[in-house]
């Protein structure tokens, strides 16, 4: 009889460690998956915000570029105003 109960110990243990095995891979591979979709969202937010770190500079560089005409046009109306009251 005790070898009887040696052998079933010895299955029993077999089973449970492949059981556990088995366990851990499939976790791995859950975190693997899980990885990859966060880095994936990651990627995609990021790329949205380029977006509009993009269209943010773009409008800003054509505000500049109206105020720098706006300032030329009035220095073009200070130097009018100067040549007439200067002569």
């Amino acid at each position: 009889m005790p070898d009887n109960t040696e052998i079933y110990i010895k299955i029993a243990t077999a089973v449970v460690s492949a059981f556990l095995g088995y366990h851990r891979y499939m976790i791995s591979l859950l975190n693997k998956k899980v990885d990859k979709d966060d880095c994936g969202r990651q990627q995609e937010i990021l790329a949205e915000k380029r977006l509009n770190i993009e269209i943010i500079l773009e409008e800003r560089t054509k505000t500049i570029f109206k105020k720098q005409e706006e300032i030329q046009e009035d220095l073009k109306i200070i130097k009018e105003h100067i040549t007439k009251n200067g002569r």
